[in-house]
């Protein structure tokens, strides 16, 4: 009974670290060398790396298929380049 529970938590790291492994080899954005590093790190340190893998490589979240909302310019005019030529020009009458 005393080796079921120190047997399960190997079992948890090992698999934590088989899925960061899956992970990283089916990474198609990634080149051989960034693999390699990160199979290492993986490995070397088993939790931390496999938690530091797993968050670099989280899909994106999904679409909202939603238009972003317009955002509010405030005094944009009042900063741009053109709104100073335009001061100008009421201001000398042209």
């Amino acid at each position: 009974m005393e080796f079921v529970f120190p047997a399960a938590i190997v079992c948890a790291l090992v698999s934590l670290n088989v899925w960061a492994t899956f992970v990283i080899v089916r990474d198609s954005l990634s080149t051989t060398p960034r693999k390699i590093w990160q199979l290492l790190l993986v490995w070397l340190l088993p939790v931390i790396g496999a938690l530091i893998t797993l968050a670099m490589h989280r899909l994106a979240d999904e679409p909202s298929r939603r238009y972003r909302q317009p955002r509010d310019p405030g005094d944009d005019f009042a900063m741009s380049a053109r709104s100073y030529k335009n001061i100008f020009e009421v201001m000398d009458g042209d």
